[in-house]
């Protein structure tokens, strides 16, 4: 028997996993006849019952019984063991053309169960395998997963790019620790009363407006919200263990928040309506070290450089020329990434050791004459024509540089740089920093 023991990198969050890797089980074909009749379906010993029903399994779905027989590695035409499906725990048939599960019910045994991309609508057979732990349902025709409450031993359930209004049913799942409900049609998340365990939670690509329902998800630790409607932080409640908090492209026009977030360290909320972020300047997060704000139209930079335990920004795309608040971090950023916005002048952030500011309109690089430790430099599609500053800059072993697309030409100082061992992209990779010498199709 084949473990398909691969799968265990996608259990995290059980969505995406969309191919047999080399040397799973070998493949068959199948017959293209439903499975019917007698041959799988009935028994003539007198025994009644599940068990009689499973001795050959009957599986109606000419796809899912071809997808059977491959995991089982059994001929195209065989029946179908009973025990054998019993005593089977990996299921993986993604994009199988599977629309019908009957037949699954008799996989007692069943723990990981992959059936991605196909065109299943009714789950209720799954509600009958105790087992479960490990369940990718992504893209399919499902409105329905009650069949899912009570599931004691459920670990990660995926249901994303489905057909779910709501999830009211959910609940009682005292193991489940990751959940995807992303680009379903929902406009509330109800529900998850008793999951105890949930610790990684998504619904992108909602119509979710409000966050109060996370209110019952005191174990959860990372949060996609990306592309839903919401329109304001003021419903996040308190959430003890929260680390990482994604809301990007949403409505969010105030970033005002009375939670009590003491563990959050990244935020994003790039491309939503945001001015500024005095809000989460006068926020309770004290352990809050990277932001995204990419695509705001914000207004200025003051409220951001309040919030001082930042260490990671990022202001691409936000219309904003002056960069002089940010000189107020002390110690400086650790990185910053401020492309597109028209910045000419880049003393406030000359100290930052990685710094992106391609696309703007810089002609002057002398103040990063004398900075230290710079670990990343992009300043490709600028207005630069001297790059002799760049001489004068103490990079980290490996660095990389990026200075393409300017009207000067680079080089005059790249020569010098690569036999410092910086990585100067289109130029050199010196051999100590080649993540795989001497292999092109290393990846």
């Amino acid at each position: 028997m084949v473990g398909h023991r691969w799968v265990g990198w996608c259990v995290v969050l059980a969505v995406g996993c969309g191919s047999k890797p080399p040397g799973g089980a070998d493949s068959g074909e199948s017959s293209g006849e439903p499975e019917t009749g007698s041959s799988e379906g009935s028994s003539e010993s007198g025994t009644t019952g599940p068990q009689a029903a499973c001795e050959v399994v009957e599986v109606p779905d000419a796809a899912l019984a071809a997808a059977l027989r491959i995991e089982l590695e059994l001929d195209a035409d065989a029946p179908i063991p009973g025990d054998l499906l019993a005593a089977k725990d990996l299921l993986f048939m993604p994009g199988a053309g599977i629309a019908d599960l009957s037949g699954l019910e008799c996989a007692t045994g069943l723990e990981q169960l992959f059936v991605s991309d196909n065109q299943i609508v009714d789950i209720s057979v799954l509600a009958g395998l105790p087992a479960l732990q490990n369940v990718a349902l992504d893209g399919n025709l499902i409105a329905d997963i009650s069949p899912f409450a009570g599931h004691a031993q459920l670990h990660t359930l995926g249901v994303s790019r489905n057909q779910i209004a709501s999830t009211a049913a959910l609940s009682d799942l005292p193991q489940l620790a990751n959940l995807d409900l992303s680009d379903n049609p929902l406009t509330v998340v109800e529900g998850l009363d008793d999951v105890p365990a949930l610790v990684s939670f998504r619904f992108q690509r909602t119509g979710v407006t409000e966050l109060g329902f996370l209110a019952k998800l005191a174990s959860v630790d990372n949060v996609w919200g990306d592309g839903a409607a919401v329109t304001s932080l003021a419903t996040l409640p308190d959430l003890p263990a929260l680390t990482h908090l994604s809301l990007s492209d949403n409505a969010i026009a105030d970033a005002t928040t009375a939670a009590s977030l003491p563990l959050l360290e990244y935020l994003d909320l790039a491309g939503n309506q945001l001015a500024d972020v005095e809000g989460l300047a006068q926020a309770e997060l004290p352990a809050l070290t990277g932001l995204s704000l990419d695509r705001n139209p914000l207004v200025g930079l003051d409220s951001v450089a309040a919030i001082a335990t930042l260490e990671r920004l990022s202001i691409n795309d936000v219309g904003v020329v002056d960069l002089a608040p940010l000189a107020a971090f002390e110690p400086a950023l650790g990185w910053l990434a401020a492309r597109g916005n028209g910045i000419v002048d880049i003393a406030p952030v000359a100290d930052v050791h990685a710094l992106d500011l391609a696309d703007n309109a810089i002609v002057d690089i002398s103040a990063l004459a004398g900075a230290t430790d710079v670990q990343a430099l992009d300043l490709s599609n600028n207005a630069i024509t001297d790059f002799a500053a760049l001489l004068d800059v103490a990079f980290a072993s490996c660095a990389i540089v990026t200075l393409t697309g300017n009207p000067g030409d680079p080089a005059t100082v790249t020569s010098s740089m690569c036999t410092d061992a910086v990585v100067v992209t289109g130029v050199c990779m010196p051999e100590a920093c080649d993540p795989c010498p001497g292999d092109d199709d290393c990846g």
